[in-house]
């Protein structure tokens, strides 16, 4: 994502519909929260002895994963093309 928003003006402007625009609840809520915090949440309390079933860490992750390409796909769709030159 560094990359995307130091790079070229297309990847730039996709970068910012991500993180400033329209797909930015998208992001926080499905593919950090959702997809990063949650799973790590459930690992850390597998770990202090709750019995939690694995899977579920493990799906959350990939649907996290699924929404974050997603989100790429759409947000390369949604910005300005712009021929180089």
């Amino acid at each position: 994502m560094i990359g995307m928003s130091t790079s070229s003006l297309q990847n730039s402007s996709a970068i910012k519909i991500i993180l400033g625009g329209p797909m930015t609840a998208w992001f926080w809520v499905l593919m950090v929260a959702l997809g990063l915090l949650f799973p790590a949440a459930l690992k850390i309390f597998e770990l202090r002895g709750k019995h939690i079933h694995p899977a579920i860490a493990a799906s959350l992750v990939l649907v996290g994963g699924l929404v974050l390409r997603v989100l790429m796909v759409k947000a390369g769709q949604l910005s300005a093309w712009m021929p180089a030159g």
